[in-house]
C-alpha cells in the first residue's frame, strides 16, 4: 500500500484564458489524484481575472478541491497560503513561482513543511524569484527548485546547490487517444498558443505558415489560440499568398485542443524562448512531427534534428524547406512521427511525471498553530512583489508607488513588454543581481 502522500499547490491566475503554466498546474493536479496522492489548489486572482477564468472552471469541473482568492496584499496574501496549507498538512507545497506563496513556503519551512519554487523558463522574471527566495537571507525560502527542461537545471545546478537542491521534471502531456496517419493528401502544419509576437512569435508563424502553403503545393495549416497580437495575424493572412490556406480556430478548451492533434501532421514552434513546450509534448503525443527554431531550453532534449522532428535555422526559407521534405516524403514523416511519439513515451508520459513528483514529497507534517509574527523580509526596493504591506513610514508610500507602477506593465501591448525587456537585459544583462554578480549565469 502506498504511504499516503498530500500536495498543496499554489496558482496565480493572470487573466481569464489559460497559460502554459496553468496548463501544467492543472494537469500535474489530476496525475497526482488519479495515482492517488491528495491534492488541493490555492488559487490567487490578479485584477484583470476572475473565476470564469479557464483553468478555475477546469479544476472546478475536474472536483479538485480548491480555494480561491483574489488579490490583496502581500502580508494578508502570504498568511492566507499559510492558512491553507494549516488546513490540509501537505507532504509538499508547490509555492509555483508566486511571491506571496514563496514567502509563506519560507514560514511553512519552520514547522517542516517541504516546499517547491518552479522555473517554467528562461524569463528573467524566475531569476528575480531566485534571487529574492534562494539566495538571500540565512536560509532560502524552499527546500527544492524544480525545472522544466535539462538546459535550466544545467544552468542554475552550479549556482544554487550549496542552499537548495536541483531538480528536472519535464511538464509532460497526456497520452494522445488517436494517433496522426498521413499517406496522402494535404499536409497540415498547426501552431498552437497564445497569439502575441513576443515571446511566441504568432506573427512570424502566420507569415511562414503563408509561404508554406503558397510554395509548397498539398500544404493547409491551422493556428490555434489567442491574444493581443490576433488583429496582426488576421491582417498577415489576409494579405499575403497562401494566407487562405491557413485557418484561425481562436482559443480553444484543452480537450478540444487535444482532439484536433491526430488531424494534424506536423506542430510548428519557433518562439523567442521557451521552457519545456506543452504543446510541443502534445503533438509528439499524437505522432506529429516538429518543426522548430532553436532555443536552448526544452527544444534539444526533444527535437533531434532529422529524426524526432526538424530544427531549423530561421522562419523562412528554411522552415518552407522543411515542410517541403516532409511533404515530398510520406515515409520519411512516418519514420519521424514513429521517433517523435516514441521519444514521448519515453521522457513525456503523464506516468514519468507523476513518479518524479512522488520523489518530492515528504511526509506529513503534524497540526501547527500560525506563529504571530511572520518572516516577511523586504528585499530591494525594486522588487516587483513588495507592496505598502510589507514597510512602515515612508517606505510605505514608496512601495505603495512601485506597485502601482509595477500594475501598468501589464497592460501594455506585447511589443511594449519586448522592447523594456531589451533595454533592461542591454543594460543589466539582467539574470537576477545574485545570479548576475556571481559571474557565472548569462542570457
Amino acid at each position: 500500500m502506498m504511504p499516503h502522500k498530500s500536495v498543496l499547490l499554489a496558482l496565480e491566475v493572470l487573466g481569464i484564458g489559460i497559460s502554459g503554466p496553468d496548463t501544467w498546474a492543472y494537469r500535474l493536479l489530476l496525475w497526482l489524484r488519479d495515482s492517488g496522492v491528495e491534492v488541493r489548489v490555492a488559487v490567487l486572482l490578479r485584477a484583470n481575472s476572475d473565476e470564469s477564468a479557464v483553468v478555475v472552471r477546469l479544476l472546478q469541473e475536474a472536483a479538485i478541491p480548491m480555494a480561491v482568492r483574489r488579490i490583496s496584499n502581500m502580508r494578508a496574501d502570504t498568511q492566507w497560503f499559510m492558512e491553507q496549507a494549516r488546513e490540509c498538512l501537505p507532504g509538499l507545497f508547490i509555492a509555483h513561482g508566486v511571491p506571496a506563496a514563496l514567502m509563506a513556503a519560507g514560514n511553512l519551512r519552520e514547522v517542516g513543511i517541504r516546499s517547491a519554487m518552479m522555473v517554467h523558463s528562461d524569463d528573467p522574471y524566475y531569476y528575480k524569484l531566485i534571487d529574492a527566495f534562494v539566495l538571500s537571507g540565512e536560509k532560502p525560502a524552499v527546500d527544492v527548485v524544480v525545472t522544466v527542461s535539462q538546459f535550466l537545471k544545467q544552468k542554475l545546478e552550479p549556482l544554487l546547490h550549496h542552499r537548495v537542491s536541483v531538480e528536472n521534471i519535464h511538464c509532460g502531456a497526456p497520452h494522445a487517444g488517436v494517433k496522426s496517419t498521413w499517406n496522402h493528401g494535404d499536409l497540415h502544419l498547426l501552431y498552437v498558443g497564445r497569439f502575441c509576437q513576443f515571446p511566441k512569435r504568432v506573427v512570424d508563424i502566420a507569415k511562414a505558415f503563408c509561404a508554406a502553403c503558397d510554395e509548397v503545393p498539398g500544404v493547409i495549416a491551422t493556428m490555434v489560440g489567442d491574444g493581443p497580437d490576433r488583429k496582426q495575424v488576421e491582417d498577415v493572412l489576409q494579405t499575403t499568398a497562401g494566407g487562405d490556406r491557413v485557418t484561425l480556430t481562436g482559443a480553444l478548451l484543452l480537450p478540444e485542443v487535444l482532439a484536433m492533434m491526430p488531424a494534424a501532421h506536423v506542430i510548428v514552434l519557433m518562439s523567442d524562448f521557451e521552457g519545456n513546450p506543452i504543446s510541443l509534448m502534445e503533438g509528439m503525443a499524437a505522432g506529429l512531427v516538429p518543426i522548430v527554431t532553436y532555443m536552448p531550453s526544452g527544444i534539444p532534449e526533444h527535437v533531434f534534428d532529422g529524426d524526432t522532428g526538424y530544427i531549423v535555422e530561421n522562419r523562412g526559407a528554411a522552415f518552407v524547406a522543411a515542410v517541403r521534405r516532409l511533404r515530398e516524403n510520406p515515409e520519411l514523416w512516418r519514420t519521424m512521427s514513429a521517433s517523435a511519439l516514441k521519444h514521448y513515451t519515453e521522457h513525456g508520459s503523464p506516468e514519468k511525471v507523476v513518479e518524479a513528483w512522488c520523489r518530492q514529497i515528504g511526509q506529513q507534517p503534524q497540526p501547527f498553530i500560525l506563529p504571530n509574527n511572520l518572516r516577511f523580509p523586504v528585499y530591494s526596493w525594486w522588487e516587483f512583489w513588495v507592496d505598502g504591506s510589507m514597510a512602515k513610514g515612508s517606505k510605505r508610500l514608496r512601495l505603495m508607488v512601485q506597485r502601482a507602477i509595477w500594475n501598468g506593465w501589464e497592460s501594455l501591448p506585447s511589443n511594449g513588454q519586448k522592447f523594456i525587456r531589451k533595454v533592461v537585459k542591454t543594460i543589466l544583462s539582467y539574470d537576477g543581481g545574485s545570479l548576475q554578480s556571481a559571474g557565472k549565469c548569462k542570457m
